[in-house]
């Protein structure tokens, strides 16, 4: 699938994508109807990138064939700056993020079949570096063969690796680690005794900040779902039970409160669901939501903005060159056929957490226009202080303007019985 990153502006849509040149396509499309195209170069091909927008800058951390490299580009001019991280032609899956206006860059080092997470932060112009150890219950790594990872509100890096162990069994390994106490916490979550699998995975953080892990198996003609999060005992994942087609789809999270929606997208137009109302104890039936071909929907990677970071984020969602990301209040429309339980109690939480959805979308939208308005008050109070001392300013001058006209008119009075008269005429 092409990789390609979303920025979503009040005033315009940024798109980026990796050309074939291993550089990054550039491309603006402001609401007026302008745009704008570029490209940004690494040192060295780039393979491919993660990216934030902050502040005017947009900050990347390329993976390339001579390293991995972070490059910072100023968006309203062509400055860019450019730092090789990692020289390890070894070191992949680049991932990078804010938390309290600290910005982090990470990847995985493979050195001697030894596996470590890569972390450099950037605080007040000073780089620091640390290494995580990863996997060290499985002795000697033959292979790691995809990795995701995000970040919570509350400073917890969370990481998703799949490995191939010595004893050829495809193993998931999950990773908490708080990047302000430097604590980590590893878990092994699942094992296969199989290999040439395909694999999908998909991993996210709810509003709790609980790490919530998926993935999805092809085995031959058939496959699997699997589910589990941080509340679940280590290899205890829970299969999901998916009327899916003969192809592992790729898992998306969307959360609710309590409520978690996990969707499998085709990469087409189908897209197959489960639900859990108490945070993923037990899992309803799956159901199914068809999108038209016109509805172009794609995967992306966008913008997460909290309290406390700022962090990429998975999205789907549909059309080009204006994006719309599919939200859980979508999901109510009866347009879009998301069916539910016919249990009275179900449906009654389903339209309490819609009238919820709702509500949050009323309050956003006022505090929006309250704001606005306090906005304009303020500079409406503004202007008038402004008016009032340019109305002083003008009485100070003319008070100024009557004493120079007397002084004036005396020094004209004086040098009248000279010879040679001096007079003024002033035309007022």
């Amino acid at each position: 699938m092409e990789q390609q990153v979303v920025i979503r502006n009040p005033a315009d849509i940024q798109w980026f994508g990796l050309n074939k040149d291993g550089s990054i396509a550039y491309s603006k499309h402001g609401l007026d109807g302008m745009s704008a195209h570029k490209r940004i170069k690494a040192s060295a091909p780039i393979s491919s990138f993660c990216m934030l927008q902050n502040n005017g800058s947009i900050h990347i951390l390329a993976d390339t064939t001579s390293g991995m490299y972070y490059i910072k580009v100023a968006e309203h001019s062509r400055d860019q700056k450019e730092l090789r991280v990692a020289a390890n032609r070894q070191a992949r899956f680049p991932y990078l993020f804010i938390y309290k206006s600290v910005l982090y860059v990470c990847c995985v080092v493979t050195e001697l079949e030894e596996s470590k997470l890569f972390l450099k932060s950037l605080d007040n112009g000073v780089w620091n570096e640390r290494y995580i150890p990863l996997f060290r219950g499985e002795g000697a790594l033959v292979r790691l063969d995809d990795a995701v990872f995000t970040i919570s509100n509350q400073g917890k890096l969370h990481g998703l690796f799949r490995c191939l162990n010595p004893l050829d069994e495809c193993v998931l390994y999950s990773l908490e680690y708080d990047v302000e106490q430097d604590v980590r916490n590893e878990r092994r979550l699942f094992a296969l005794k199989q290999k040439n699998q395909r694999w999908h995975m998909g991993l996210d953080v709810d509003c709790l900040g609980m790490p919530h892990f998926v993935w999805t198996i092809l085995n031959g003609g058939s496959v699997a779902y699997y589910y589990v999060n941080a509340a679940r005992e280590a290899r205890s994942s829970m299969p999901l039970l998916i009327n899916g087609d003969q192809d592992a789809a790729i898992p998306h999270f969307l959360f609710a409160n309590e409520c978690i929606l996990v969707l499998f997208w085709d990469g087409n137009e189908k897209i197959e669901y489960v639900y859990s109302l108490n945070q993923g104890r037990t899992w309803s039936a799956s159901g199914h939501i068809h999108f038209g071909k016109q509805s172009s929907l794609r995967m992306v990677q966008s913008i997460r903005k909290q309290s406390t970071m700022i962090s990429p984020a998975k999205v789907l969602g549909f059309h080009m060159p204006f994006f719309r990301s599919l939200e859980f209040i979508d999901l109510f429309n009866p347009f879009i056929g998301l069916g539910f339980s016919a249990s009275s109690v179900e449906r009654f939480h389903w339209i309490k957490l819609q009238m919820e959805y709702l509500y949050r979308d009323y309050l956003q939208h006022t505090n929006q226009l309250r704001q606005e308005a306090s906005k304009v008050a303020l500079l409406n109070e503004a202007m008038e202080d402004q008016v009032r001392s340019l109305m002083r300013e003008v009485d100070q001058l003319k008070e100024e303007e009557k004493k120079v006209l007397e002084q004036l008119k005396a020094m004209n009075e004086m040098k009248e019985d000279e010879e040679e008269h001096f007079s003024l005429r002033f035309i007022r």
